[in-house]
């Protein structure tokens, strides 16, 4: 049996300033295949010092794409788990983890792990992206992948195993949103991935009244003395763009298209007549 039975997969682009200490959290596990999506900085190259495997794709705002290809043609391990740049974990649940993965008896195919969400620094179970368990440390057999945003590594195995939450400290940490760039940056991706996928319009709509039903009546996030609204509205935020990539794309631009040849035209005419009588008085 191996150390841990574990082979940890992180999908990654432009990470310089996290991948390495990532990694680091993850050196417990038999292999840490990186791929990394063109990154145009040092992505690549911190992560190799430390890495198993760094496998090189081709740029794609799509998740996921590469993932069954280059799962599948390396010797994984029996158990996969799918961290990001942003995630770290303690090592006192590390133990537990590794005791469940190389118990012989052990009949689950997907380990619910002890979670702790900080987006822009505040975890709280009011928050809107709060879950107390992540689920995507799963048995390769029962293992399926998508190229959904936020849910291209998954199972529909009803053998699961919820770990025990010991305190707010073992856990696997989610360092989400470090700024407002961070967030803006990352959500129009995101949102441009789900429009790409068929997302429609009053899918999106239905979206935005679930995501306010969230954050008004299940999480109450809207009441959070302190920081409530700037959460509820970020939260909702992802969901509005959403909707507005999928609005874009159904937009007729013609008229744009249009005025900017017609001024451009009736600009060169200007310059060439300008030209001309300034060639006739040369």
């Amino acid at each position: 049996m191996s150390r841990s039975n574990i082979t940890a997969v992180l999908e990654v682009y432009n990470e310089e300033d996290r991948i390495e200490l990532c990694i680091k959290n993850f050196l417990w596990a038999d292999s840490i295949i990186v791929i990394d999506k063109s990154s145009t900085d040092l992505t690549a190259e911190i992560a190799s010092k430390f890495a198993t495997e760094v496998v090189r794709v081709p740029y794609s705002d799509r998740c996921g794409i590469h993932l069954e290809k280059v799962l599948s043609e390396r010797n994984i391990s029996e158990w996969v788990i799918a961290p990001t740049a942003s995630s770290l974990i303690h090592p006192n649940l590390v133990k537990d983890i590794i005791a469940l993965t190389t118990d012989v008896n052990f009949n689950y195919d997907v380990i619910g792990m002890p979670y702790a969400i900080h987006a822009f620094g505040i975890c709280s179970d009011r928050s809107p992206w709060h879950d107390k368990r992540k689920y995507t440390l799963i048995r390769k057999s029962a293992l399926i992948l998508t190229h959904k945003t936020h849910h291209e590594f998954y199972s529909d195995s009803n053998k699961r195993y919820d770990m025990p939450i010991k305190n707010k400290v073992e856990v696997l940490y989610h360092l989400t949103h470090r700024s407002l760039d961070d967030y803006f940056e990352k959500t129009l991706r995101y949102a441009k991935n789900e429009s790409d996928q068929g997302e429609s319009s009053r899918g999106a709509i239905y979206s935005i009244f679930k995501s306010i039903f969230t954050i008004i009546v299940r999480k109450r996030t809207i009441w959070m003395k302190k920081h409530g609204l700037a959460l509820s509205l970020l939260y909702a935020g992802n969901f509005v763009a959403i909707y507005l990539r999928t609005w874009e794309k159904k937009l007729n631009l013609n008229d744009y298209h249009n005025i900017k040849k017609e001024i451009g035209d009736e600009w060169d005419k200007v310059n060439r007549n300008k030209n001309c009588k300034e060639d006739e008085h040369g």
